[in-house]
This record gives C-alpha cells, structure tokens and sequence, in this order.
C-alpha cells in the first residue's frame, strides 16, 4: 500500500468515525433520557400499586364496617319489633281486664 493509498484510507476512516461518533453520541444521549423515563415511570407504577393496593384494603374495611352496621340495624329492627308485639299485648290484656 503506497501512502496515498494509507491517507486515503485515513480520510475516509475519518470521514466515517466523524459522522458516526456525533450519532452514536446522541444516541446514547437519548438512550439515557429514555432510561430515565422508564425510571420515572416505574416509581409512578409502583407508587399507583401502593395506592391500589392502599385502596382495596380500605374497601374491604369499609364493607365489612357496612355489614357490621346492618347487623346492628338488623338487630335494632327485630328489638323494636319485639318490644312492639310485647307493649301490643300488654295493651290487649290491659283492654281485657
């Protein structure tokens, strides 16, 4: 190979590495700028899983605070219907006597 032949080589090898460093360059730029995204999306995911699952468990205690109140009323209910039966026979003895 002559020296011109070498310089040749050298310029195009040079002219290549000049457009593909800057490109490569910026790719990685952008590579990491994606990472980060992903990053920050990830804590917003997770933080959304905690907040569902944050949610689920306050449903679940709400239910069954809601199942402990109609058992009260429930109970309230059948009370207020025996106290009922009861002052209405009361009143029918009373009416008999």
């Amino acid at each position: 190979m002559g020296s011109e032949q070498i310089i040749q080589v050298a310029v195009t090898v040079g002219s290549v590495l000049a457009v593909t460093v800057p490109a490569l360059i910026k790719l990685g730029i952008k590579f990491q700028a994606i990472q980060g995204e992903i990053s920050g999306m990830r804590l917003q995911m997770a933080a959304m899983e905690k907040g569902l699952q944050e949610l689920k468990v306050d449903l679940a205690s709400t239910g069954n605070a809601r199942k402990e109140i109609w058992s009260e009323i429930n109970n309230i209910r059948e009370r207020t219907t025996r106290l009922s039966t009861i002052a209405q026979l009361k009143g029918e003895k009373c009416q008999t006597k």
